[in-house]
């Protein structure tokens, strides 16, 4: 990774950590929890890198557009915890928008590395499953809002009414068509020199977007169905 790289994404990771130590100081555990995982998103390349090389004694090198894309999804992410999701409504639809390239952008590396489809093909493929996992975080959204309400503390994750979800989801679209549109393929010479790995990532996307989506739907409806027995 080049210098300047290095220092962009040293930069955000510091951010983020501010944020953590922010949330331990007003003892606020959501903005805590949430920058936390962030910057164990945002510094997750670098620790399989390592993992790598130390197991298995090969280097992957991710690309820096790589660390530089989770880490502004990150700060973004930590920072609309802090306050920005409810003052600023449209904060929460640049993250969407971030996060859901960065998820169509790998979803497009790992369809054009399999070579078996056309472009029309890949790019349908790429605007659906962009748009099933996308729907599979709002479900977990609404998950996370029951489980905490069930338990009487604030909830790690907020959904914000129908039409908000209705918006992100459109920014999903959005990002996916955009990845499309620019033939965003900074992801692909990974997908390709690691065929085992990208097809497993596959796989992973499959269930997440359809059986993953299933499972949560069944569980919130259950729990809608008995929360007014339990009461």
């Amino acid at each position: 990774m080049s210098g300047i790289y290095l220092l962009v994404v040293a930069f955000l990771g510091v951010v983020i950590g501010v944020f953590a130590y922010i949330g331990i100081r007003q003892q606020n555990l959501v903005l805590t929890v949430n920058a936390v995982v962030s910057l164990g998103v945002a510094v997750s390349p670098v620790l399989i890198e390592w993992l790598t090389d130390w197991i298995f004694d090969e280097h992957i090198g991710f690309v820096p557009e790589l660390y530089l894309w989770l880490s502004v999804a990150a700060v973004i992410h930590t920072i609309g915890m802090y306050g920005l999701y409810e003052s600023t409504r449209w904060w929460d639809h640049l993250a969407h928008l971030i996060s859901a390239g960065f998820i169509a952008a790998g979803v497009y590396a790992s369809l054009i590395a399999f070579d078996q489809h056309s472009w029309q093909s890949i790019a349908i493929l790429t605007i659906v499953f962009t748009f099933l996992l996308g729907v599979f975080w709002e479900l977990l959204e609404v998950f996370t809002r029951d489980v905490s309400k069930a338990l009487g503390k604030e909830p790690l994750l907020v959904p914000y009414g129908r039409w908000d979800t209705t918006l992100d989801l459109v920014f999903d679209i959005v990002a996916a068509l955009l990845v499309i549109g620019l033939d965003i393929r900074v992801f692909v010479n990974l997908a390709t020199a690691y065929p085992e790995v990208n097809e497993l990532v596959v796989y992973v996307i499959v269930f997440l977007s359809t059986v993953g989506c299933l499972i949560l739907s069944v569980i919130i409806l259950l729990h809608r169905h008995l929360e007014p027995v339990s009461t």
